[in-house]
């Protein structure tokens, strides 16, 4: 996050190890597409400012804190996050982080709200009730069903997968698989749409899955 020279120097110490570890960093940067689904609620330079002056400068300070705890406590690379926080404070944060779990949650909620908004305006999705929540703003609504629907996958998730690191992979691997498809589907718009010409396709699609095939 500080530089790139951070992740060259990262690969060539471990190798293969390495390289092999880019299943748990992937969970680092997860959220990020809910950023996309958030356009539809809030103004881009709104996410732009939300972004670089809040979330970047947090998490910098989350990750670099639990580094220094892991160079100084390297067994407890399981479960640094609880691990470092004082037990005076334990269960204040605790509570903290159960609240954002939930705040997290409701972004990929509101977008799969927009989405099926959407799909419905299109006629590619069966009829469900939307209920629109805000008189002033036609981008916040409600759809029960698919809140449902939500509700009984995540139960089946969490009894089906039973730890967090599996919850942990099976999550990095969606959005991985969210990143192809993003990547495909732009392609498939600078071609069709925009018109691009084949060299600069190219060199998008190519830059795009060195990225993506690596994690």
């Amino acid at each position: 996050a500080f530089s790139p020279v951070y992740i060259y120097r990262y690969f060539k110490r471990g190798g293969q190890d390495r390289w092999t570890s880019l299943g748990g960093i992937m969970l680092s940067i997860t959220g990020i597409e809910a950023l996309f689904a958030d356009l539809s609620h809030f103004p881009v330079s709104a996410v732009q400012i939300a972004f670089t002056v809040i979330v970047f400068p947090c998490l910098l300070l989350a990750y670099s804190g639990q580094a220094a705890y892991l160079r100084v406590y390297p067994h407890h690379v399981e479960d640094a996050f609880y691990q470092s926080i004082p037990k005076s404070v334990y269960w204040p944060m605790f509570v903290i982080a159960t609240f954002a779990a939930i705040v997290a949650s409701q972004a990929t909620i509101s977008a799969t709200f927009s989405l099926i908004k959407q799909a419905l305006a299109h006629g590619c999705f069966p009829r469900v009730k939307v209920v629109h929540t805000s008189r002033k703003f036609l981008g916040q609504i409600y759809v029960p069903d698919i809140n449902w629907i939500l509700m009984i996958l995540c139960i089946a998730v969490t009894a089906g997968f039973k730890n967090q690191n599996q919850i942990g992979n099976a999550y990095g691997t969606a959005v991985v698989i969210v990143m192809l498809v993003t990547t495909l589907l732009m392609v498939l718009i600078m071609i069709l749409v925009w018109r691009c010409h084949w060299i600069l396709v190219f060199l998008f699609t190519v830059l795009s899955l060195v990225v993506e095939c690596t994690y």
